[in-house]
């Protein structure tokens, strides 16, 4: 689970591999642990992929990117910067 740039303004690709299909969800988080989007909430083939996160309406500060599958979970930071 990649973001990519990072800091940000106003969005920033998110990237992602999975080795078998299933459902995924990937959701981004605020310090406070309040949900401020869902970026994928699919099943998914196996392979790499590629979202974007839009924090238009967000204000600056440090959010989570959380990736859930069958198997796996995985995080990691962005920094939205205005």
């Amino acid at each position: 689970l990649t973001a990519f740039p990072n800091p940000f303004n106003p969005s920033a690709s998110v990237s992602f591999s999975l080795t078998e299909a299933g459902p995924v969800s990937l959701n981004v988080y605020n310090l406070a642990g309040q949900m401020v989007s869902t970026l994928v909430d699919a099943n998914l083939p196996a392979g790499d992929h590629q979202c974007s996160f839009y924090a238009n309406d967000l204000p600056s500060g440090v959010y989570i990117a959380q990736i859930n599958t069958a198997t796996t979970s995985e995080a990691t930071r962005l920094v939205l910067l205005k």
